[in-house]
């Protein structure tokens, strides 16, 4: 038998462990989805832990499904939960589901994680400090809490490597280093650059190299143009952004409280020979957002953004999306991307811009620079505001670089 061969057989009882997994833990959950905690975070996402005085007891079912043994929480009575942990059918199913991967000698690269260790059961490896079993509840709301828990034990760390809370792969304002040449019908072709960039000030919290938490303060800028490749490269328009992110993270939870200042302009070259209607387009937004990971390399997210401060716009905007990419360094391989990214304004009646990219992903290192090669498309409001009401439908390729 091959080398590929037993690889295959490997994978394929990898995945048919993993489908056990899923359908006895979903069952384990049925059965006692009324006694799962629900209230404060525990300070490590998989251990449960008990306030001061008499607790419910519960069996920590994302604890199961992450490795954590079947043991229920403190309880001063006991309860049906606790008596279930015992049971020899409970402790049968925790062997069953985490029966050591780490045995096999290969190593299961899972959504493109490019890790360089096994993954044990389905938990995420470390040193990402997002394990499988904490699950989606926990740290509080929007995860902040758990956020501020870790940010008052971890460390102060003035310009840290890396960010939070990642810029939208799709999204068209925000700030990165970015060329796009794309062919709209009416139109013809447009180059499209995003001169910018997003950083960290300072974190008050981890330091971990994939996915830091705590909390962290940024800054971000850019010069977003568009120049007419058919008017000997004139410069068409330009909107400027800058803005202070303040982003929290834990375990699978990013949360960004931010502001920013957005304003559009038309080049001089284009206001004289078009001599179109000049407008002032310009914002001051506070924007909350927030982003759940599916997995390592799956985020989905939402935004909402209310401006204080308008001229021509109007306050309030919406923001949505997902992004799958590479979570760790790929080396020269690379791996696929993809993002997808909707921004709705209320001036346009809550309409708004459809974004897409897909192509191929490097990443330098855990949470480090990411370099982006693809196709992209456009359909909707123009992404240059100064061209309110303006419909566009590009395609195009491009070439996008982010902190």
């Amino acid at each position: 038998m091959t080398h590929v061969d037993q690889l295959g057989q490997r994978t394929t009882a990898h995945l048919q462990r993993a489908h056990r997994q899923r359908l006895c833990a979903a069952l384990l959950a049925a059965l006692t989805w009324g006694q799962i905690g629900w209230g404060q975070a525990p300070p490590h996402p998989v251990v449960s832990m008990s306030s001061d005085g008499p607790v419910e007891s519960f069996i920590d079912v994302d604890g199961l499904l992450g490795g954590s043994p079947p043991s229920p929480a403190p309880s001063s009575s006991g309860g049906p939960a606790a008596r279930m942990a015992q049971l020899p059918a409970v402790q049968w199913l925790h062997e069953l589901l985490h029966a050591p991967a780490a045995a096999l000698d290969y190593t299961y690269i899972d959504e493109f994680l490019m890790a360089d260790e096994p993954l044990v059961g389905e938990t995420w490896p470390a040193p990402d400090g997002m394990q499988l079993g904490e699950g989606l509840r926990g740290g509080g709301l929007l995860g902040i809490p758990g956020a501020m828990q870790i940010a008052a034990q971890g460390t102060t760390q003035v310009l840290p490597t890396g960010l939070v809370f990642r810029p939208y792969l799709a999204g068209l304002k925000e700030s990165r280093l970015a060329s796009t040449m794309s062919y709209e019908d009416q139109d013809g072709w447009l180059f499209d650059n995003t001169l910018g960039t997003r950083v960290g000030l300072v974190r008050w919290g981890n330091a971990d190299p994939a996915f830091p938490q705590g909390v962290q303060i940024d800054l971000e800028g850019s010069a977003q143009l568009r120049l007419d490749m058919e008017e000997d490269f004139d410069l068409r328009s330009a909107d400027f952004r800058a803005g202070v992110p303040v982003t929290f993270g834990y375990g699978r939870h990013r949360t960004k409280l931010a502001y920013y200042h957005l304003s559009s302009h038309l080049g001089d070259e284009f206001l004289l020979k078009a001599m179109p209607t000049r407008l002032n387009y310009a914002r001051d937004v506070i924007v909350l957002a927030h982003a759940i990971y599916m997995s390592p390399a799956l985020r989905i997210y939402g935004e909402t953004g209310w401006a204080f401060y308008t001229d021509v716009s109007e306050p309030w905007e919406f923001q949505f999306g997902l992004d799958y990419v590479p979570a760790r360094g790929t080396g020269p391989a690379g791996a696929p991307f993809l993002g997808i990214n909707a921004l709705l304004r209320e001036e346009l009646d809550f309409s708004g811009t459809l974004s897409a990219q897909a192509g191929w992903a490097w990443r330098s290192h855990p949470n480090g620079r990411l370099l982006r090669v693809g196709a992209h498309y456009v359909n909707g409001a123009s992404p240059q505001f100064s061209f309110l009401g303006r419909d566009e439908q590009l395609f195009g390729f491009g070439i996008w670089l982010d902190n």
